[in-house]
């Protein structure tokens, strides 16, 4: 079975809480991406 492999990169972000919050952030939603693209098959 086939896979697909995302890279995702965020560049310039600062070194502190609201970095962070976007490194969290972007894991939620590539989370949820995962399961809509699962439902989809």
């Amino acid at each position: 079975r086939g896979a697909t492999d995302l890279v995702l990169t965020h560049n310039g972000l600062p070194d502190d809480e609201m970095g962070r919050g976007h490194e969290e952030g972007w894991k939620h939603f590539t989370g949820i991406l995962a399961e809509k693209i699962k439902g989809l098959r």
